[in-house]
């Protein structure tokens, strides 16, 4: 980071959007694009989209396209890393939007920390037309955290970090396994963990991303998002950590997936889901949500849509509230 000065209308960052199929990747870019502080480098790594990726005149001039026959996002990220030329990498996810001042604000936390390697920040989520559902996990004021490898397992489900969040050395990277194909859809969570064992992560606790929550989603994809967790917690944690840890994990798990389950108007799966997270770590909030897939899902698509109409324009409001 010698070169990189918060005074400097450009830093040494590459900026790294893997995408597929995703019609957000031009609001993607312009969210770069309007940074305070421009990266050096915008990498685009079209993971074998149906039409390739073409870019309009006002992107072609700023970012690099590589293409990749489909192999999955964290394929996608370890591709842009090997084709970065900078100190620092930030990832974007392709349907996802960043705060204008957010490489400023992660690059200042980086400097009043220089033996840092990684620093996140917090979000809120939006729906496919850009409104607000709601917020991710943290509080939000002007300071800053650590966030441990402990309380990063407990609460992993809830994407208490995301590769959209962060900003990172590359030499920190290559230190760790990167995105492992063999977890498919938990990969970015298999790597936080690895770069969690041997780098601190601090938190900006501020949101500085609109984390956009859709059907396309890999969140949604909840079978094969439980089969990989479980994968993930008896092949990685089960020898490592300790057993009260990896129920609380499981039971978030089976809550988290139950909820995916449904908001996609599955509702035997998700009572199935609900009440396996229950016996396995009881909670007063795990039962009510229970009774909730009980009622059916209608019940809750009539909740979020009230949700939807009062709050107009409000991801924009708190953004600008907390990074004014």
């Amino acid at each position: 980071m010698q070169n990189t000065t918060i005074n400097s209308s450009k830093a040494d960052i590459s900026v790294i959007i893997p995408v597929y199929n995703c019609r957000f990747l031009p609001e993607a870019i312009d969210s770069v694009l309007a940074q305070t502080v421009l990266p050096s480098e915008i990498i685009v790594v079209d993971d074998g989209s149906d039409p390739a990726v073409r870019l309009s005149d006002r992107h072609r001039n700023h970012v690099k396209v590589f293409y990749q026959k489909n192999s999955g996002q964290g394929t996608a990220r370890n591709n842009g890393v090997y084709h970065s030329k900078c100190d620092l990498i930030a990832f974007l996810d392709s349907d996802d939007i960043w705060h204008p001042r957010k490489i400023e604000e992660q690059l200042n936390a980086m400097l009043k920390n220089p033996e840092l390697s990684c620093v996140s920040c917090r979000n809120i989520l939006i729906d496919n037309e850009g409104k607000y559902t709601g917020v991710g996990p943290g509080n939000f004021s002007d300071s800053t955290s650590q966030i441990s490898r402990i309380e990063f397992l407990r609460f992993s489900p809830l994407a208490i970090l995301v590769p959209s969040m962060i900003m990172m050395m590359k030499s920190a990277f290559l230190k760790t396994p990167g995105f492992e194909k063999q977890f498919p859809v938990v990969e970015d969570l298999v790597f936080f963990d690895s770069l969690l064992k041997e780098f601190p992560v601090i938190i900006v606790e501020k949101p500085l991303l609109l984390r956009r929550m859709h059907g396309n989603n890999l969140t949604f994809k909840y079978r094969k998002m439980l089969n990989c967790y479980l994968k993930w917690i008896n092949n990685r944690l089960e020898e490592e950590c300790d057993k009260s840890l990896l129920i609380e994990l499981t039971s978030l798990v089976y809550k988290i997936n139950a909820l995916s389950a449904y908001f996609l108007h599955k509702d035997a799966d998700s009572r199935i889901m609900m009440k396996k997270s229950f016996k396995l770590f009881p909670e007063l909030k795990t039962l009510f949500l229970f009774f909730l897939t009980v009622c059916g899902s209608n019940l809750g698509s009539i909740f979020r849509k009230i949700k939807r109409e009062f709050s107009a324009g409000e991801p924009q409001k708190i953004m600008m509230r907390f990074n004014s």
